[in-house]
């Protein structure tokens, strides 16, 4: 039987048989449905408790993610062995699988893990979250990678050397769009960015910086993907779909990015100015050591490539017939734009904070 719930602005269709096999599967009789999380704008994930119980997360994996889960499984355990890194991991099956399969579709169930969320914190509050989230990451960062993992995939979106694959990409996009009768906004908005696109990776091609292939990285490194306690401390992460070895200084940029940054483009060196302090001191702090100017402009240099060429969201419109994600084209063309011009000035804006904090402590 299906029922429907709703939670926010989130109507779904729950399948009870769904809940009932998850349930024998890790022998939890009487699990049923709470509510769906907030985030995520493709997400089938669910929360589940057992009457007067425990609460458990349960994650549908997409497809990408799921041809990938065996390494980041291998990712997840070295990562909670080699550190303290407080990962998220997947509760073992009544096989003591990872994760199962259900009518073709990859599930992990986890121990639901409460994040306080601190309403109208104080500016001490926020930079004290912000400077644990760096730091958190810093640690990963500084996971020696033995011979144990050496084998693990890279981070492919960053590999952003072969720019003509990205080229070709956008114009099979753009044939899709002029081969219709009849083009709406999106389309016609589309095809705009096609344009800036393609010029600014023409441009891009001729540089010779390439992805090196040094550290454990995240991936998708932000405050959605981090669980804190009431004292603003990290307490978990999550997410580690994207997982992968690749250039830690470009696991920090995006992570700069969506802490610092965001969208704050013309503002972001005075207005964040504080929270990018807080930020390279957790982070520093974390993974120890100095950091390395020259490794982060080559970096920047990759990064803003993967930046320009990403063809999200047009790619899961036109090809997936995915609609959800649509309202991010226009920010999407933003930050391509921003960091395609400005990347030499986002790295100059980190290494003086950073030349900052070292004289302060001489």
């Amino acid at each position: 039987m299906n029922i429907e719930k709703t939670t926010g602005e989130k109507s779904e269709e729950i399948d009870e048989s769904l809940i009932n096999t998850i349930a024998a599967e890790y022998n939890l009789p009487d699990l049923h449905f709470v509510s769906m999380p907030k985030e995520g704008i493709n997400s089938h994930n669910m929360i589940l408790q057992k009457p007067g119980g425990n609460t458990y997360f349960l994650k549908q994996y997409r497809e990408h993610d799921a041809e990938r889960r065996e390494d980041i499984h291998r990712i997840e355990n070295y990562i909670f062995e080699h550190s303290t890194v407080p990962v998220v991991r997947p509760l073992p099956n009544i096989s003591g699988e990872p994760h199962t399969y259900v009518k073709g579709k990859m599930f992990a169930l986890f121990a639901y893990i409460e994040s306080a969320e601190v309403h109208n914190e104080t500016e001490e509050q926020r930079l004290t979250k912000v400077e644990s989230l760096a730091e958190t990451l810093g640690k990963t960062h500084a996971i020696p990678v033995t011979e144990e993992i050496k084998d693990l995939d890279t981070i492919d979106r960053w590999d952003s050397s072969d720019c003509e694959k990205r080229l070709r990409t956008l114009e099979e996009i753009e044939g899709i769009i002029r081969a219709k009768d009849e083009l709406d906004d999106y389309d016609t908005r589309s095809l705009t960015i096609i344009e800036l696109k393609k010029s600014l990776l023409s441009e891009a091609a001729s540089s010779d910086k390439q992805t090196v292939n040094l550290g454990l990285c995240h991936g998708d490194y932000h405050r959605h993907n981090v669980l804190f306690d009431e004292h603003q401390q990290v307490i978990g992460v999550c997410d580690w779909d994207n997982a992968g070895l690749s250039d830690t200084y470009i696991d920090f940029l995006d992570a700069f990015r969506t802490s610092v940054i965001r969208s704050s483009y013309d503002t972001y060196r005075s207005e964040q100015r504080e929270t990018a302090r807080a930020f390279i001191k957790g982070y520093i702090n974390g993974k120890g050591g100095t950091f390395d100017g020259s490794r982060l402009k080559d970096a920047m240099e990759v990064y803003s490539r993967h930046i320009v060429g990403t063809a999200w969201p047009m790619n899961v419109h036109y090809f997936n017939d995915f609609t959800k994600s649509d309202s991010a084209l226009d920010s999407m063309h933003e930050k391509a734009t921003f960091y395609a011009e400005y990347q030499e000035e986002v790295v100059d804006f980190i290494m003086e904070i950073y030349s900052e904090m070292a004289e302060s402590t001489e």
